[in-house]
Protein backbone atom coordinates (compact mmCIF):
# COMPACT_ATOMS: atom_id res chain seq x y z
CA UNK A 1 0.00 0.00 0.00
CA UNK A 2 1.01 3.68 -0.75
CA UNK A 3 2.62 5.50 2.34
CA UNK A 4 2.35 9.43 3.18
CA UNK A 5 5.54 11.27 2.45
CA UNK A 6 4.46 14.90 2.13
CA UNK A 7 1.69 16.84 4.29
CA UNK A 8 -0.03 19.80 3.97
CA UNK A 9 -1.01 21.19 7.48
CA UNK A 10 -3.20 24.54 7.34
CA UNK A 11 -3.13 25.38 11.16
CA UNK A 12 -5.27 28.94 10.50
CA UNK A 13 -7.73 29.30 8.05
CA UNK A 14 -7.56 32.83 6.90
CA UNK A 15 -5.83 35.22 4.22
CA UNK A 16 -5.72 38.54 4.82
CA UNK A 17 -5.47 39.29 0.98
CA UNK A 18 -7.54 38.28 -2.15
CA UNK A 19 -5.26 38.07 -4.67
CA UNK A 20 -7.49 38.39 -8.54
CA UNK A 21 -6.21 34.74 -9.58
CA UNK A 22 -6.89 32.91 -6.36
CA UNK A 23 -10.73 32.02 -4.89
CA UNK A 24 -10.36 34.09 -1.83
CA UNK A 25 -10.47 36.97 -3.81
CA UNK A 26 -14.38 36.15 -4.84
CA UNK A 27 -15.68 33.45 -2.44
CA UNK A 28 -13.50 34.39 0.99
CA UNK A 29 -11.96 31.71 2.74
CA UNK A 30 -14.93 29.06 3.42
CA UNK A 31 -16.36 30.30 6.50
CA UNK A 32 -16.49 27.01 8.72
CA UNK A 33 -12.57 26.94 8.71
CA UNK A 34 -11.11 30.60 9.73
CA UNK A 35 -9.91 29.21 12.53
CA UNK A 36 -6.93 28.78 14.82
CA UNK A 37 -5.86 25.17 15.32
CA UNK A 38 -4.50 24.90 18.82
CA UNK A 39 -0.35 23.64 19.87
CA UNK A 40 -1.98 20.65 21.34
CA UNK A 41 -3.86 19.75 17.97
CA UNK A 42 -0.64 20.99 16.55
CA UNK A 43 1.73 19.03 18.13
CA UNK A 44 -0.77 15.51 17.98
CA UNK A 45 -0.57 15.67 14.01
CA UNK A 46 2.90 16.13 14.19
CA UNK A 47 3.63 13.43 16.73
CA UNK A 48 1.52 10.87 14.65
CA UNK A 49 3.08 11.38 11.52
CA UNK A 50 6.34 11.04 13.56
CA UNK A 51 4.78 7.68 15.11
CA UNK A 52 3.96 5.90 11.70
CA UNK A 53 7.09 6.80 10.17
CA UNK A 54 7.81 2.89 8.44
CA UNK A 55 4.42 2.18 8.82
CA UNK A 56 1.60 4.30 6.41
CA UNK A 57 4.08 7.23 6.62
CA UNK A 58 7.42 7.03 4.86
CA UNK A 59 10.88 6.95 6.48
CA UNK A 60 11.97 9.33 4.25
CA UNK A 61 9.24 12.57 5.33
CA UNK A 62 10.88 14.97 6.67
CA UNK A 63 8.59 18.41 6.69
CA UNK A 64 5.66 19.92 6.12
CA UNK A 65 3.82 23.10 4.39
CA UNK A 66 1.18 25.28 5.69
CA UNK A 67 -0.94 26.74 3.51
CA UNK A 68 -4.42 26.49 1.67
CA UNK A 69 -5.37 29.81 0.51
CA UNK A 70 -4.57 31.33 4.03
CA UNK A 71 -1.64 33.18 5.25
CA UNK A 72 0.78 30.97 7.24
CA UNK A 73 2.05 34.23 9.36
CA UNK A 74 -1.43 34.88 10.64
CA UNK A 75 -0.88 31.89 13.03
CA UNK A 76 -0.88 33.00 16.82
CA UNK A 77 1.31 29.84 17.38
CA UNK A 78 3.30 30.35 15.01
CA UNK A 79 6.78 29.86 17.66
CA UNK A 80 4.77 27.07 18.50
CA UNK A 81 4.65 25.38 15.92
CA UNK A 82 8.66 25.52 14.80
CA UNK A 83 9.15 24.61 18.39
CA UNK A 84 7.04 21.11 17.60
CA UNK A 85 8.82 20.83 14.16
CA UNK A 86 12.04 20.70 16.03
CA UNK A 87 11.51 18.21 18.69
CA UNK A 88 10.55 16.04 16.21
CA UNK A 89 13.36 16.53 13.65
CA UNK A 90 11.47 18.66 10.68
CA UNK A 91 11.68 21.18 8.57
CA UNK A 92 8.92 23.56 6.31
CA UNK A 93 8.91 26.07 3.85
CA UNK A 94 7.06 29.12 4.90
CA UNK A 95 4.80 31.01 1.93
CA UNK A 96 3.81 34.32 3.02
CA UNK A 97 2.19 37.37 1.10
CA UNK A 98 4.85 39.55 3.27
CA UNK A 99 2.52 42.03 5.27
CA UNK A 100 2.63 40.01 8.32
CA UNK A 101 5.95 39.32 7.89
CA UNK A 102 7.16 41.88 10.88
CA UNK A 103 10.88 41.95 12.43
CA UNK A 104 9.09 39.72 15.33
CA UNK A 105 8.51 36.71 12.87
CA UNK A 106 12.22 37.13 11.28
CA UNK A 107 14.02 36.93 14.94
CA UNK A 108 11.68 34.38 14.84
CA UNK A 109 12.77 31.99 11.79
CA UNK A 110 16.35 33.40 12.52
CA UNK A 111 15.85 31.37 16.31
CA UNK A 112 14.49 28.23 14.24
CA UNK A 113 17.06 28.18 11.28
CA UNK A 114 17.82 24.12 11.74
CA UNK A 115 13.17 24.22 10.82
CA UNK A 116 12.54 26.72 8.23
CA UNK A 117 14.12 25.76 5.00
CA UNK A 118 12.41 28.87 3.19
CA UNK A 119 10.66 31.36 2.96
CA UNK A 120 8.88 32.68 -0.09
CA UNK A 121 7.36 35.87 -0.54
CA UNK A 122 4.21 35.37 -2.89
CA UNK A 123 3.33 38.83 -4.06
CA UNK A 124 2.55 40.41 -7.31
CA UNK A 125 3.38 43.70 -7.65
CA UNK A 126 6.18 45.74 -6.56
CA UNK A 127 5.72 48.66 -8.60
CA UNK A 128 3.32 50.84 -6.96
CA UNK A 129 0.55 51.08 -4.16
CA UNK A 130 -2.32 51.62 -6.37
CA UNK A 131 -1.41 48.69 -8.90
CA UNK A 132 -0.77 46.52 -5.56
CA UNK A 133 -4.72 47.19 -4.38
CA UNK A 134 -6.01 46.57 -7.41
CA UNK A 135 -4.04 43.21 -8.06
CA UNK A 136 -4.15 42.03 -4.35
CA UNK A 137 -7.68 43.43 -2.79
CA UNK A 138 -5.63 44.91 -0.02
CA UNK A 139 -5.17 48.13 1.38
CA UNK A 140 -2.46 50.50 -0.49
CA UNK A 141 -1.43 51.27 2.40
CA UNK A 142 -0.11 47.70 3.56
CA UNK A 143 2.16 47.93 -0.04
CA UNK A 144 4.11 50.12 2.14
CA UNK A 145 4.13 47.73 4.83
CA UNK A 146 5.34 44.73 2.52
CA UNK A 147 8.27 46.74 1.30
CA UNK A 148 9.36 47.55 4.51
CA UNK A 149 8.95 44.13 5.99
CA UNK A 150 10.69 42.41 3.40
CA UNK A 151 13.55 44.55 3.42
CA UNK A 152 13.97 43.94 6.91
CA UNK A 153 13.85 40.45 6.22
CA UNK A 154 16.14 40.99 2.99
CA UNK A 155 19.02 42.70 5.58
CA UNK A 156 18.55 40.90 9.27
CA UNK A 157 17.94 36.81 8.16
CA UNK A 158 20.95 34.87 9.33
CA UNK A 159 20.99 32.94 6.58
CA UNK A 160 19.72 35.10 3.47
CA UNK A 161 19.84 32.07 1.42
CA UNK A 162 16.24 31.60 2.90
CA UNK A 163 14.46 34.48 1.24
CA UNK A 164 13.02 34.18 -2.05
CA UNK A 165 10.37 36.39 -4.07
CA UNK A 166 7.95 34.48 -5.79
CA UNK A 167 6.32 36.91 -8.46
CA UNK A 168 2.55 35.62 -9.73
CA UNK A 169 1.20 37.06 -13.18
CA UNK A 170 0.23 35.94 -16.63
CA UNK A 171 2.02 36.36 -19.70
CA UNK A 172 2.81 34.96 -22.64
CA UNK A 173 4.12 31.52 -20.77
CA UNK A 174 1.02 31.40 -19.00
CA UNK A 175 -0.83 27.99 -19.90
CA UNK A 176 -3.92 29.40 -18.81
CA UNK A 177 -6.84 31.28 -21.26
CA UNK A 178 -7.95 34.69 -19.99
CA UNK A 179 -11.09 34.45 -18.67
CA UNK A 180 -14.28 37.14 -19.67
CA UNK A 181 -13.44 38.80 -16.61
CA UNK A 182 -9.84 38.71 -16.90
CA UNK A 183 -8.37 41.68 -15.57
CA UNK A 184 -6.01 44.78 -17.04
CA UNK A 185 -2.96 42.97 -17.55
CA UNK A 186 -0.40 43.67 -20.03
CA UNK A 187 1.94 41.01 -21.51
CA UNK A 188 4.68 42.84 -20.03
CA UNK A 189 3.41 43.84 -16.28
CA UNK A 190 4.59 39.94 -15.24
CA UNK A 191 8.42 40.89 -16.43
CA UNK A 192 7.90 44.39 -14.88
CA UNK A 193 7.14 43.62 -11.65
CA UNK A 194 9.93 40.98 -11.74
CA UNK A 195 12.20 43.87 -12.73
CA UNK A 196 10.84 46.05 -9.82
CA UNK A 197 11.45 43.09 -6.99
CA UNK A 198 14.91 42.66 -8.61
CA UNK A 199 15.77 46.68 -8.13
CA UNK A 200 14.33 46.36 -4.75
CA UNK A 201 16.28 43.03 -3.61
CA UNK A 202 19.15 42.67 -6.12
CA UNK A 203 20.70 39.67 -4.47
CA UNK A 204 17.15 37.60 -3.47
CA UNK A 205 16.08 34.94 -5.32
CA UNK A 206 13.50 37.00 -7.46
CA UNK A 207 11.56 34.39 -9.94
CA UNK A 208 8.41 35.19 -11.73
CA UNK A 209 5.22 32.17 -11.66
CA UNK A 210 3.31 32.43 -14.62
CA UNK A 211 1.66 28.92 -14.48
CA UNK A 212 -1.83 29.83 -12.95
CA UNK A 213 -4.59 27.40 -13.06
CA UNK A 214 -8.03 27.82 -12.35
CA UNK A 215 -8.49 25.59 -9.56
CA UNK A 216 -11.22 23.38 -11.02
CA UNK A 217 -12.94 25.89 -12.34
CA UNK A 218 -13.70 28.14 -9.28
CA UNK A 219 -11.83 31.42 -11.08
CA UNK A 220 -12.39 30.40 -14.99
CA UNK A 221 -14.24 33.69 -15.01
CA UNK A 222 -10.65 35.54 -15.14
CA UNK A 223 -8.44 32.23 -16.10
CA UNK A 224 -9.17 28.91 -17.37
CA UNK A 225 -7.25 25.88 -17.50
CA UNK A 226 -10.35 24.04 -19.74
CA UNK A 227 -8.05 23.22 -22.97
CA UNK A 228 -6.05 20.73 -20.49
CA UNK A 229 -8.87 19.16 -18.73
CA UNK A 230 -11.24 16.10 -20.13
CA UNK A 231 -14.16 15.66 -18.47
CA UNK A 232 -15.75 13.19 -20.91
CA UNK A 233 -12.40 11.14 -20.12
CA UNK A 234 -11.93 8.79 -16.72
CA UNK A 235 -10.25 9.80 -14.00
CA UNK A 236 -8.22 7.00 -12.61
CA UNK A 237 -5.23 9.14 -10.56
CA UNK A 238 -3.36 12.63 -9.88
CA UNK A 239 -0.11 13.56 -11.15
CA UNK A 240 0.65 15.06 -8.30
CA UNK A 241 -0.12 12.34 -6.57
CA UNK A 242 -2.29 14.11 -3.78
CA UNK A 243 -4.15 10.71 -3.84
CA UNK A 244 -1.41 8.41 -2.80
CA UNK A 245 1.42 10.78 -0.95
CA UNK A 246 -0.16 13.61 1.09
CA UNK A 247 -1.86 14.41 3.49
CA UNK A 248 -4.54 17.63 3.70
CA UNK A 249 -5.62 18.43 6.91
CA UNK A 250 -7.22 21.40 7.73
CA UNK A 251 -7.96 24.24 10.94
CA UNK A 252 -9.87 21.63 12.36
CA UNK A 253 -8.09 18.02 11.96
CA UNK A 254 -9.67 17.21 9.53
CA UNK A 255 -7.87 15.01 6.40
CA UNK A 256 -9.47 16.57 2.87
CA UNK A 257 -8.84 15.42 -0.49
CA UNK A 258 -6.07 17.88 -2.12
CA UNK A 259 -4.84 21.50 -2.73
CA UNK A 260 -7.63 21.89 -4.95
CA UNK A 261 -10.07 20.76 -2.81
CA UNK A 262 -11.17 24.88 -1.66
CA UNK A 263 -14.07 24.12 -0.18
CA UNK A 264 -12.86 21.27 1.88
CA UNK A 265 -15.95 19.35 0.78
CA UNK A 266 -14.07 15.86 0.39
CA UNK A 267 -13.01 15.38 3.91
CA UNK A 268 -12.73 11.64 5.24
CA UNK A 269 -11.57 11.15 8.92
CA UNK A 270 -10.51 14.15 11.73
CA UNK A 271 -6.95 13.41 13.29
CA UNK A 272 -8.56 14.21 17.03
CA UNK A 273 -10.81 11.37 16.57
CA UNK A 274 -9.23 8.90 15.27
CA UNK A 275 -5.49 7.93 14.06
CA UNK A 276 -3.81 8.48 11.40
CA UNK A 277 -3.22 5.16 10.77
CA UNK A 278 -6.98 4.11 10.61
CA UNK A 279 -7.90 7.38 8.42
CA UNK A 280 -5.27 6.48 6.07
CA UNK A 281 -6.07 2.53 5.49
CA UNK A 282 -10.32 3.63 6.21
CA UNK A 283 -12.91 2.77 3.22
CA UNK A 284 -14.12 5.99 3.76
CA UNK A 285 -10.64 7.23 2.43
CA UNK A 286 -11.35 5.23 -0.51
CA UNK A 287 -14.81 6.30 -1.10
CA UNK A 288 -14.03 10.02 -0.85
CA UNK A 289 -11.67 9.24 -3.57
CA UNK A 290 -14.03 7.15 -5.96
CA UNK A 291 -15.98 9.90 -5.55
CA UNK A 292 -13.61 12.86 -6.26
CA UNK A 293 -12.62 10.99 -9.69
CA UNK A 294 -16.36 11.11 -10.46
CA UNK A 295 -16.83 14.63 -9.69
CA UNK A 296 -13.84 17.67 -8.86
CA UNK A 297 -10.95 15.63 -10.54
CA UNK A 298 -13.16 15.51 -13.88
CA UNK A 299 -11.85 19.39 -14.37
CA UNK A 300 -8.19 19.53 -12.54
CA UNK A 301 -5.21 20.07 -14.48
CA UNK A 302 -3.71 17.39 -12.48
CA UNK A 303 -6.08 14.05 -13.40
CA UNK A 304 -4.93 11.35 -15.30
CA UNK A 305 -7.29 9.52 -17.08
CA UNK A 306 -7.82 5.99 -18.13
Amino acid sequence: MESIRYAQIDPNGLCNAGCWFCPVAYKGNPTEYVNQMSPEEFRNIIQQIDYYKGDVVSPEFNGIYTSHYNESLLYRYFEEMLETLREFKLGTVILTNGTPLTPDKVEIINKYQDVVWGLCINAPIWSDEELFAKRTNMNKSLFQKLKINVSYAYVNLKNKNLLSIQVNGHDKDSGALKGPKFPDITETELEEQVAAAKALFPNANVFKQPHLIDRVGLVDEYISSSPFVHPEKKVVGCMGKRDTEWIHVNAKSELFLCCNDYEMEHKYANLKEISLKEAWESQKRQEVLQNSWNTICKSCTSAIYE
